[in-house]
């Protein structure tokens, strides 16, 4: 019965040293994770700092425009599907 308990005990510790270095690994990548994040928003920070919301502001055209674009498009492309269907309604 000895041998089978130091069996087991010796099974038991690999065990839970596999379970620390598992922990440790995840704990150093999430660490690693961090960082690049912490880095990121600095990043986005410094970017964000330097830009003027006026310089923004100045290339703002209307909407008119491209909303007509749009508008154009879409009567253009919808002229085109419906060509060569037959209308059902008598013309009046």
């Amino acid at each position: 019965m000895d041998a089978s308990q130091v069996i087991i005990g010796g099974f038991m510790s690999l065990i839970a040293y596999g379970v620390i270095a598992f922990v440790v690994y995840k704990v150093v990548m999430i660490s690693r994770e961090l960082t690049e994040i912490k880095e990121l928003l600095a990043d986005v920070k410094r970017n964000t700092d330097n830009a003027s919301l006026g310089a923004y502001e100045a290339r703002l055209e209307s909407p008119a425009p491209l909303i007509q674009a749009v508008n154009a498009a879409s009567y253009s492309s919808a002229e085109v599907a419906n060509a060569g269907e037959v209308s059902k309604w008598p013309a009046s």
